[in-house]
């Protein structure tokens, strides 16, 4: 499981990293977790500066992040004995 995680988050920084975009290793990859847990954090600092492209990927990268918070509260979450479903 934390090898499929890994493998995505270097999977995702390769856009960033093989345009020129983000031209740091570690950076690109910094931008591609913080896209994939959510958490806001970037490297950038002028984001609207990027191609539309790579804004599109940075903006899906933070989509498929929130939806792997929303499955995990909505589906998992229940699971745990003595909690109940969001209402």
């Amino acid at each position: 499981m934390a090898a499929s995680w890994i493998l995505l988050s270097v999977t995702g920084m390769l856009p960033f990293y093989l345009s020129g975009e983000i031209p740091v290793f570690e950076d690109a990859l910094f931008e591609s977790v913080s896209g994939f847990t959510t958490t806001g954090g970037t490297i950038l600092k002028d984001i609207e500066a990027l191609s539309r492209a790579s804004n599109l990927w940075r903006g899906f990268t933070h989509w498929i992040g929130g939806m792997g918070v929303l499955l995990f509260l909505i589906a998992i979450l229940p699971l745990a004995k003595g909690t109940t479903p969001i209402s």
